[in-house]
């Protein structure tokens, strides 16, 4: 009992000292990036309904940590979802982002998948209530921190690449994304399509699954145009669809129609 309990993943895992759940005034008092940030700036904004805090350390200002940005989603200022980006470019003199992303995700043990795609590399560490993507794309890298009730679509990716789906169906449309998501990778475009609907016709979907599901959805709806070559009645409204879906995307779906024969 005491060997699970050492190997178990913490209930809720702090990330360069952020934690989900945390209010704003936490998150700027306890965000820990590597590197002096007296220069930094923080900044808010309001996106769909909830509070987007943003961390920048800009070269320019000559600011450099890693992470050198971050965005903090809040739902009634509680943290749901984070954003931090690796930047070799913004990283302090002598800091490789992912050597020291590594020892920040270190206290969290092994990932629960590791994947990788077109020289992405990504890991997954998987919580009772949240999960954990760690991207790695040669010197750079990002790390996303989400609470899977309100931000389920890490969760959704990490079973689409093969862990572990227990919790999954506690969250509503979760099991259809990964299915989608797995389908893409099958290429069965068709199957994707039909799974990201049944997303968006959830209705208890978090709006933070639904709102990327758009985006996934228009692209798959454009590239079974693209596959199939000819602009008949079915393409064009599939590519209706797809800029009503993300608007976007309307000038690319403009340039694909264009190519396209009757």
């Amino acid at each position: 009992m005491v060997l699970v309990a050492l190997l178990a993943p913490p209930a809720n895992p702090t990330v360069f000292g952020v934690q989900p759940g945390m209010k704003a005034a936490q998150i700027k008092a306890g965000f820990a990036p590597r590197g002096p940030v007296d220069r930094a700036t923080w900044s808010t904004r309001t996106e769909d309904g909830m509070t987007v805090l943003a961390f920048a350390c800009k070269a320019e200002r000559r600011c450099f940590a890693v992470p050198q940005s971050a965005e903090f989603r809040l739902r009634d200022d509680r943290l749901i979802d984070a954003e931090l980006t690796l930047d070799s470019v913004g990283a302090p003199e002598g800091l490789s982002p992912n050597v020291v992303a590594a020892e920040a995700l270190a206290p969290l043990g092994r990932p629960a998948i590791k994947t990788s795609a077109a020289g992405r590399r990504t890991r997954y560490y998987l919580g009772s209530s949240w999960t954990i993507a760690w991207s790695i794309d040669g010197p750079d890298g990002r790390v996303k921190v989400a609470e899977d009730r309100f931000a389920p679509l890490t969760r959704a990716e990490a079973v689409a690449a093969g862990a572990s789906d227990a919790g999954l169906d506690a969250l509503p449309g979760a099991r259809a994304y990964a299915l989608g998501h797995a389908a893409i990778q099958s290429r069965a475009l068709g199957e994707a399509a039909k799974h990201f609907e049944a997303v968006l016709a959830t209705p208890k979907a978090a709006p933070l699954l639904k709102k990327p599901t758009r985006l996934v959805l228009a692209m798959v709806l454009a590239a079974q145009v693209k596959r199939a070559g000819r602009l008949d009645a079915p393409a064009k409204a599939q590519l209706k669809r797809a800029a009503t879906l993300a608007p976007e995307l309307k000038p690319d779906l403009d340039a694909l129609q264009a190519t396209l024969r009757p």
